[in-house]
């Protein structure tokens, strides 16, 4: 199919480039007009939602690239919420051409790529390297992001201590039958992150998986690498996302992603309503 890139310019002057598996997204916008944010966001939504249904049609799948760029649009977009004269200009809307040979201006073969820095990116690194296979970790962010950066302050398993169970590295702490807290599993993880060792290449962000005869070509923001196998260890929920119904919801709302809260304290003054009465939010 078609591809599309296409960049755009944020109200506060920082500049994206943005994909689309399909040219719909030139039935939406055009080179060198600005939009509202909300219209953007409108515009954007119905392009890349039947950018994924047209990849849908033809391959029996959804285009999660599609979607997450979708997520990674919707979430940029709420740091302008509130400011009434927001806009986003599209700067540039061009046809993405690949390069016809996957032989040229390839960085480097490896035996295995794992996408992902997190306890299963890391497990499957585990594995490789007492397998003796070459390979390499490629990490977005950095190391156990999401549990460092996108869990509130009183998180804690809910599973008991015991089960921890990762590859080499069980849980050995003095209380099995309790559950850990956030420090306690950030001090958990990164144990088995210095016992690995993994070859985690950070800030690496992986564009696209496709299949080269044999073998996998990988595109990442690093460049192009082959691979025998493929692992993919990005967690279920990669980017945050909002359901539309978000948007009929009132401003007098505050609305905060589960990926944002950190603790009741940081919420603004007001009161919320439950079974036994009138109470501030608390922690859960």
């Amino acid at each position: 199919m078609p591809e599309v890139r296409f960049v755009i310019r944020w109200p506060d002057g920082r500049l994206e480039s943005c994909y689309s598996p399909s040219l719909v997204v030139r039935d939406f916008f055009r080179e060198g007009q600005s939009y509202p944010l909300p219209d953007f966001l409108k515009r954007s939504r119905e392009a890349l939602q039947i950018a994924s249904e047209r990849v849908k049609a033809k391959y029996g799948h959804a285009c999660s690239l599609a979607l997450g760029q979708l997520a990674r649009i919707e979430a940029a977009a709420t740091q302008f919420e509130g400011q009434d004269e927001a806009r986003v200009r599209l700067r540039n809307l061009s046809r993405w051409r690949r390069p016809m040979s996957t032989e040229q201006k390839i960085e480097r073969r490896y035996g295995a790529i794992v996408v992902g820095g997190g306890q299963a990116g890391l497990s499957a690194s585990y594995w490789l390297s007492r397998a003796g296979v070459d390979h390499v970790v490629f990490e977005k962010k950095s190391i156990m992001h999401k549990w460092r950066e996108e869990r509130w302050d009183t998180f804690c398993l809910v599973t008991p201590n015991w089960q921890c169970q990762l590859p080499g590295h069980a849980y050995d702490g003095p209380d099995p039958h309790g559950f850990m807290v956030k420090h306690e599993i950030l001090s958990y993880l990164d144990g088995f992150a210095r016992k690995t060792n993994a070859p985690v290449k950070e800030g690496v962000e992986v564009l696209a998986v496709e299949r080269d005869k044999d073998l996998f070509l990988v595109t990442t923001s690093a460049g192009r690498f082959l691979a025998d196998a493929v692992f993919l260890a990005t967690s279920l929920y990669g980017d945050p996302y909002r359901p539309r119904c978000a948007e009929r919801v009132p401003d007098s709302v505050v609305q905060v992603h589960s990926t944002e809260y950190r603790s009741a304290a940081a919420l603004p003054p007001g009161r919320h309503r439950c079974r036994g009465g009138p109470v501030r939010g608390a922690d859960r």
